[in-house]
C-alpha cells in the first residue's frame, strides 16, 4: 500500500525564522516545509520538487514576489500561490493578484495564514482526511496576541 506524501509548501523569503515558526505550528508529520531565500532558488525548487502551495514574500534579495509569482504562472505552474507578507497595503494586494496569487495574506496574522493552509490541505482530494488540529490553530492565534 503507498502511503501519501505530506503536504509540500514552498516557503520563498528572506526570513527563515518565519519558516522555523510555520513548520512548528503546523508540525513535521502533517507538513513539509522548504524555505528558499530567492526567487532564482524558489524556480530550481519548482523544476524538481513539487508543492502543493507556494508562499511567497514581496521582497526577495534577488528581486521581488511579484515577479516571481508572474514566472510561476508563465512557466504554467498551477499551484496555488500566497503572499504572505509585511506590505499590508492595498497597492501591493492588488500587485500580487495582478500578477497571479490566489491569496495575499498580512504579516502577523499567522492565524489567516493557518486558516488559508488548511484549506488548501482540505481542497486537495489525496489529503481529504488530514486537518490542522484545533489545538495547533489556537496555539497560533495566542503569539498573535498582544503581551499587555
Amino acid at each position: 500500500m503507498n502511503t501519501p506524501r505530506s503536504f509540500r509548501i514552498l516557503y520563498v523569503a528572506s526570513i527563515y525564522e518565519d519558516c522555523l515558526l510555520l513548520q512548528a505550528a503546523i508540525g513535521a508529520g502533517l507538513v513539509e516545509v522548504r524555505f528558499v531565500e530567492t526567487a532564482e532558488a524558489a524556480l530550481e525548487e519548482l523544476e524538481v520538487s513539487s508543492f502543493d502551495v507556494c508562499l511567497l514574500e514581496t521582497r526577495l534579495p534577488d528581486g521581488n514576489g511579484f515577479d516571481l509569482c508572474r514566472r510561476i504562472r508563465e512557466m504554467g505552474y498551477d499551484l496555488p500561490i500566497v503572499f504572505y507578507s509585511g506590505d499590508v497595503g492595498e497597492i501591493f494586494r492588488s500587485m500580487g493578484f495582478a500578477a497571479g496569487a490566489d491569496a495575499y495574506l498580512a504579516k502577523p496574522y499567522f492565524d489567516s495564514l493557518m486558516d488559508k493552509i488548511g484549506e488548501y490541505m482540505h481542497l486537495n482530494p489525496a489529503r481529504k482526511s488530514v486537518a490542522l488540529p484545533n489545538s495547533v490553530l489556537d496555539e497560533c492565534r495566542l503569539m498573535e496576541q498582544p503581551p499587555f
